[in-house]
């Protein structure tokens, strides 16, 4: 029976100890790409959701500009009845057509503005996603870094801390889809 010196039964553990380190930083690597892809399509969901936000908030605008034309169109049309301006039954007719236009784009508004209301807060939510993923990625690339100094300065410390910090990434990804 071969006995190992002390010197071999330290480098067996070192070996083990980095083979250890290596698996931390692969899984620390995949955990980043899938934060790095979430992260991504987030923050392109986030720039679609701003862009209707956006275009919503546009038309409820433009139906607003139109609603105060039409309501324009129609106070004029009545102080031209009132001084007996013009043929009053055609006035009355155009009067009639401004007031149904205004109606109607005052409903219109309401449900324009609900779901530009709705994009706007959909964009919050992505956008705040979006930081607990890069927040996740920047722990991983911690995490990473600190495995590896615990390689290169043989001390176990830098690995635990590696291991606590790719914890920490995992919450932040966990927060991230659960939100």
């Amino acid at each position: 029976m071969e006995h190992k010196s002390h010197r071999e039964e330290m480098s067996e553990a070192a070996e083990k100890q980095n083979g250890r380190v290596a698996l931390t930083i692969a899984v620390l690597a995949i955990l980043m790409a899938t934060n790095v892809f979430m992260a991504d399509n987030i923050a392109h969901e986030a720039l679609e959701d701003l862009t209707n936000a956006v275009d919503h908030w546009n038309w409820y605008q433009a139906k607003g500009i139109k609603q105060y034309v039409y309501s324009t169109q129609a106070d004029a049309l009545e102080l031209q009845v009132m001084e007996g301006v013009g043929n009053e039954t055609a006035f009355q007719n155009n009067i009639d057509y401004y007031r149904g236009k205004v109606a109607e784009y005052k409903v219109e508004k309401v449900e324009i503005k609900e779901k530009a209301e709705h994009f706007t807060e959909m964009n919050h939510l992505n956008d705040t996603k979006y930081i607990w993923f890069s927040a996740a990625i920047i722990l991983a690339e911690m995490g990473i870094l600190l495995a590896s100094v615990s390689i290169l300065m043989k001390d176990r410390r830098f690995w635990l801390v590696s291991m606590l910090i790719g914890v920490a990434a995992i919450a932040a990804m966990g927060w991230g889809i659960i939100l």
